[in-house]
């Protein structure tokens, strides 16, 4: 995967943000331009320009009503709203750290399409049913508790979409181990089971690839060769489960 197809994202949140009335790219369109990627050389320019406060570019730095990352503020259906917060059309956000990430990019188009965001978030804690391994914060308990209070708060607000997000390249079932591709689409299609309606759509956002290294950093060292940045997919090196998204 190209480090530029990542490093991109935060272009193209701004653009959503400053021009709303923009036309989406079909999915032909956006693989293409992907896979175009590969051969981009030079560092844009737009992209240059954001590498020095890329390393604090975070959800709540946009959204202060986030409060701090940690711990999690978005536990109830009204502690995180965002869009169009009057509208009877409700999208859910739902998942760990990386389902927050998501915000500066789904909010403007909530916006243009007159729909609220309800974000509901714990770090660490993928939206499947998973049991997760993590002592120094009494997981899975905490885990646990999160997906079925979740759970039960988008069955009563009945949303027109779930977006399920989760970082997935490190999170383990028990000390030294990895959960399959298997393991992590089967705790995946029984949250999915249990949100489903016929007036909800489940949508899963694959994961992102883990890079090596900081990506600015990185792209910052090589602008005229931005591919040396660039990882396999799957990433070796921390291999996340996108397969077992598909």
């Amino acid at each position: 995967m190209s480090a530029i197809a990542i490093a991109s994202i935060s272009v193209l949140s701004s653009v959503l943000v400053s021009a709303a009335s923009i036309t989406p790219g079909t999915p032909s369109q956006v693989a293409q331009l992907v896979a175009q990627s590969k051969n981009i050389v030079v560092l844009p320019a737009a992209t240059a320009a954001q590498l020095p406060t890329a390393a604090g570019d975070f959800s709540n730095s946009n959204y202060p009503t986030l409060g701090p990352v940690k711990p999690s503020t978005c536990l109830t259906a009204t502690a995180c709203v965002y869009g169009d917060v009057a509208s009877s059309t409700t999208i859910v956000l739902f998942g760990d750290s990386h389902a927050l990430m998501w915000l500066p990019a789904v909010v403007p188009l909530a916006v243009v399409h007159h729909e609220k965001v309800v974000l509901l978030w714990q770090g660490a804690c993928p939206p499947g049913q998973l049991s997760i391994y993590f002592p120094q914060y009494n997981y899975p308990t905490v885990c646990n508790m999160f997906r079925t209070n979740s759970i039960g708060i988008i069955q009563r607000l009945k949303p027109k979409a779930v977006l399920l997000v989760g970082a997935s390249s490190q999170v383990i079932p028990a000390a030294n181990k990895h959960f399959t591709d298997l393991q992590w689409k089967t705790g995946l299609i029984k949250t999915i089971k249990l949100l489903t309606t016929k007036a909800t759509k489940i949508v899963v956002i694959e994961d992102n690839v883990t890079f090596n290294s900081s990506v600015p950093d990185c792209l910052a060292s090589f602008p005229t060769s931005i591919q040396n940045c660039a990882v396999a997919f799957p990433n070796p090196n921390y291999r996340g489960l996108q397969i077992g998204e598909k």
